[in-house]
């Protein structure tokens, strides 16, 4: 891949943990969440879901283009479908649940790295990123459980 499209990628992943890390810091004002049409809690557990599906639609493209150690196709829908029912309990229980779905997509590509299949700047990246989702979550359970 050309610096230009990784770099390209860098910034859009990053990116992408704006709404983790802003509606963690949103949850330490309460009266922020007057403001906005959706309670925070709704809006952190509804992107999540949102970004896991995404990542397992990254692993359906590798998986149709590559010949790949895991079944791709029913693994990356499993993980959707689980995180599409996280929507539908109360925000700890959901919560614990993407944050599974975040470690088990990030093993995946481990997997993936491992068997020569994604490159190390990718892997580097989604280590890096599933930190901050991650800490992002725990952080946000941890601020809901003191207010």
């Amino acid at each position: 891949m050309d610096q230009s499209k990784q770099k390209t990628a860098q910034l859009l992943t990053y990116s992408g943990a704006i709404p983790f890390v802003a509606l963690t810091l949103l949850s330490v004002r309460h009266e922020a969440t007057t403001s906005i049409s959706l309670p925070t809690e709704a809006l952190i557990h509804t992107y999540g879901a949102i970004i896991i599906s995404f990542i397992c639609g990254i692993s359906w493209g590798i998986y149709l283009f590559k010949s790949c150690p895991l079944n791709l196709f029913i693994i990356s829908n499993i993980i959707t479908l689980i995180a599409w029912c996280s929507l539908m309990l109360t925000y700890t229980p959901a919560t614990i649940i993407q944050l599974a779905s975040f470690f088990a997509l990030l093993k995946i590509d481990h997997t993936l790295f491992k068997a020569n299949m994604i490159a190390q700047w990718y892997f580097s990246l989604r280590c890096r990123i599933t930190a901050i989702v991650t800490c992002a979550l725990v952080a946000y359970l941890a601020i809901s459980a003191l207010t």
